[in-house]
């Protein structure tokens, strides 16, 4: 059986667009502390032109990923809110579907049973020209060290 809260973290990539994050490819995957390999991930509502999205709100997240671990536990889940796609007929949904054999029946967790939350922590990567900037500001300092020096 599943312990409330259920806890999953994953690194992913993407390209940023303000609130938005899409084609999203997740690495190193975790259910309740158990390490997955993701294989696949792609937008639970299907359709032209769809992709994988995430969002910082945590109000716009339409992906579906599946995997399995080391003991050959496969598992899929999906994570969602319906406010990305203007096709979806239903009332906005926000919530979390997740499933892995071996390990427990199948787990739904929306609004009207509780709580979702998300927590997203961003690790910053330098862009290239910042590099040459710090090499351009370093040269500086060695240039102006060097004059005084003479």
């Amino acid at each position: 059986m599943h312990e409330i809260p259920v806890t999953v973290t994953a690194d992913f990539t993407g390209q940023s667009n303000g609130d938005i994050i899409s084609d999203v490819v997740f690495k190193n995957f975790t259910y309740n502390g158990m390490v997955f390999d993701t294989w696949t991930t792609q937008p639970f509502i299907a359709g032209t032109g769809v992709k994988p999205v995430v969002s910082f709100s945590g109000y716009n997240n339409d992906f579906y990923t599946s995997g399995q671990n080391l003991d050959g536990d496969r598992f899929t889940g999906s994570f969602y809110s319906y406010t990305v796609d203007p096709t979806w007929p239903y009332p906005m949904t926000i919530g979390m579907e997740m499933y892995v054999s071996g390990v427990g029946p199948y787990y739904r967790q929306n609004p009207e049973d509780a709580e979702v939350n998300y927590t997203w922590q961003v690790t910053a990567v330098p862009e290239p020209a910042t590099y040459g900037m710090m090499l351009v500001g370093a040269g500086l300092l060695a240039v102006c060290a060097r004059r005084r020096q003479a």
